[in-house]
């Protein structure tokens, strides 16, 4: 099941910080050795994807990742709603912990 996330602007960086919380225990994940990666799509097509291989998603501790996009990029993203996935790979578990929809609009309409 997808939610919807607050609209992002692209008149403004798309900067989100966030823990990864086990569903089982309620704590927060290690993340130190885990492969991220986040994309937004239409359809099949990806629009923009990053990784922490690529300095898109950083680890701020070891339980607190941070992604944001540089702005040449974010800011060229057409105006309309991807689905956005967030994979994780740890060790050899992987799974897509996090599916949702972002609305990419104008910046006057942000707050609209």
């Amino acid at each position: 099941m997808s939610e919807t996330i607050e609209p992002a602007p692209l008149d403004e960086e798309w900067i989100v910080c966030s823990p990864l919380i086990d569903d089982a225990t309620g704590q927060e994940v290690d993340l130190s050795d885990a492969k991220l990666t986040l994309s937004l799509s239409q359809g099949d097509q990806v629009a923009l994807s990053g990784s922490r291989g690529d300095g898109t998603i950083v680890l701020l501790n070891p339980t607190l990742m941070q992604w944001r996009f540089d702005p040449e990029k974010w800011t060229a993203l057409p105006i309309g709603e991807y689905d956005v996935h967030l994979d994780v790979e740890i060790g050899s578990e992987a799974s897509r912990v996090f599916a949702g929809v972002l609305p990419v609009v104008e910046g006057d309409n942000a707050c609209a």
